[in-house]
């Protein structure tokens, strides 16, 4: 199950923030492309590869956070590992 004490330790959380700021900076590291990226980070926290719409959606997100932040840097990738910790894929298994 699931509480809303769960879901606001999972957003607000220093040790959550802090381990999506650590997971960024070694996606961003080892980035090839986008997609590969994407995919790698997407099965690292949910256990699973992503469908065609995750993949579409999750790029939309890095595009929108790349022009928030200026560029593609390590934030991005840290705010996209903060956002699939706090998705239904991390917190339930099907």
């Amino acid at each position: 199950s699931n509480v809303p004490a769960q879901s606001l330790a999972l957003m607000n959380d220093p040790f959550v923030i802090s381990q999506c700021k650590v997971i960024g900076e070694n996606i961003f590291q080892a980035q090839k492309q986008k997609s590969d990226s994407i995919g790698n980070l997407f099965e690292m926290i949910t256990g699973k590869p992503p469908s065609q719409a995750d993949q579409e959606k999750l790029f939309a997100f890095l595009k929108t956070q790349t022009k928030l932040h200026g560029s593609l840097t390590e934030e991005v990738w840290s705010d996209l590992a903060h956002v699939l910790i706090n998705s239904k894929g991390f917190l339930f298994l099907n």
